[in-house]
């Protein structure tokens, strides 16, 4: 998972088997109710806060659910994709039931189908196409960037009323920083550490200050607002590297061992044998969290107590909140457990779908100690899926692309 898998949609369906099985919901529980999350993950969080009057009563705010969703002709089988991209289709957004956009999809209006090119932020949909003219960036459709450079986007930050984006330019291999599409920097052969559809963002926000890490001639560098300084970190033997709460945290490996770096304190994560170089940090409004795969399965270290869990899978998707971790395998067949962050142990089992599809990081989002998925089936309409029941369905062919839950203030 270390790097960005783009691939069309046909290469999904070699994965699919008959059927969705769905197991019994986790226990419920007393949600507390809070307010206001920053929207997508740009920053790795999910900021709160309470709401009360004077008199102590705490109100209970609303729920939005968006939803992206790629729509093709009734009578087209999407899995068995031949014609996807040259043919008749929509991008779609829905706000709870609502169906508040509908955008034509193709190289003419520069929209894509892949799902890792659609990005649900603050209840804005932003999509990213290039190609031989440059790179395009649109907002619920309008577009908002578009510059020379045929670019992967590593990472997209909604910053007020402007827009940073991180790339990897195809031609040159180049990382390029820009802000409005405007290059405020440009780095030959780096490679940068974490990215969109990836557990660590690459390009995020802490403290108010921007910030992403990089490999560049075997050194590895953090840029902050801009100015880049080398890293105080082990050269390119660096897996991650990231502030959380003005906390530089490093995972790298020496000997035969997984370091974690914490503040200039030094801890063993596991051994390198059997590991692979997939390890990162997580940061939530929980806590950090460091994350690999080790002996064939996705290790999670709480680094506030050495807490660790583990789950079946290598490379999973993982999702936190308010003390629950959960993974999400995309493979066949798409696979869902959680754990308690504070709870050594392997996660238990939420669900197993044989016949679905889970196409990004993008279709998962936790908030408030539940998971969101935007799930397709193969054959059947597509549905959002929320703590082991439907919780809403979509009449239409085709496939979700992104989920992403709000919370607001009641009416």
């Amino acid at each position: 998972m270390k790097k960005r898998k783009r691939l069309a949609i046909l290469a999904a369906a070699a994965f699919v088997a008959a059927g969705c099985s769905w197991l019994e919901p986790p226990g419920s529980g007393i949600a507390r109710c809070d307010k206001f999350p920053r929207g997508g993950y740009s920053d790795g969080r999910d900021g709160r806060s309470s709401d009360s009057t004077e008199t102590g009563q705490q109100f209970i705010p609303d729920t939005i659910v968006w939803a992206s969703a790629v729509q093709v002709p009734d009578d087209y089988y999407w899995p068995r994709d031949t014609a996807m991209g040259v043919m008749d289709a929509k991008l779609l957004l829905f706000k709870d039931d609502e169906q508040v956009l509908s955008l034509p999809v193709g190289a003419a209006y520069g929209i894509s189908p892949n799902p890792e090119t659609h990005h649900l932020i603050g209840g804005k949909l932003y999509t990213e196409f290039n190609s031989a003219s440059g790179t395009q960036i649109r907002r619920d459709g309008e577009l908002v960037c578009h510059y020379e450079g045929r670019e992967v986007l590593k990472g997209l930050l909604p910053v007020m009323d402007d827009i940073f984006t991180l790339g990897l330019d195809k031609d040159d291999n180049s990382l390029v920083y820009r802000k409005n599409g405007t290059i405020m920097l440009k780095m030959d052969g780096a490679r940068a550490l974490g990215g969109l559809g990836e557990n660590a963002p690459a390009l995020y926000m802490d403290g108010g200050h921007q910030y992403f890490a990089m490999h560049q001639s075997g050194s590895t560098y953090l840029v902050t607002d801009g100015s880049m300084k080398k890293a105080d970190a082990m050269s390119n033997l660096v897996m991650d590297y990231r502030i959380a709460d003005g906390v530089p945290y490093c995972i790298f490996t020496m000997g035969n061992n997984i370091f974690l770096l914490q503040d200039k304190k030094k801890s063993v994560l596991c051994e390198k044998l059997g590991a692979l170089e997939d390890f990162h940090i997580i940061v939530t409004e929980d806590g950090v969290f460091a994350a690999g795969t080790s002996s064939g399965n996705t290790m999670v270290r709480n680094i506030r107590d050495s807490c660790t869990l583990e789950f079946e899978g290598e490379s999973l998707f993982l999702y936190e909140s308010r003390g629950k971790m959960f993974s999400v395998r995309a493979h066949r067949p798409v696979t869902v457990r959680e754990a308690d962050t504070s709870l050594p142990g392997n996660g238990k089992l939420l669900m197993e779908g044989s016949g679905c599809y889970f196409f990004s990081r993008g279709c998962g989002f936790a908030l408030e100690g539940s998971l969101y998925l935007a799930v397709s089936a193969e054959n059947g309409p597509p549905f959002i899926w929320k703590d082991g029941e439907k919780l809403r369905e979509f009449s239409l062919n085709g496939y979700l692309t992104g989920v992403e839950v709000q919370l607001t203030s009641p009416n």
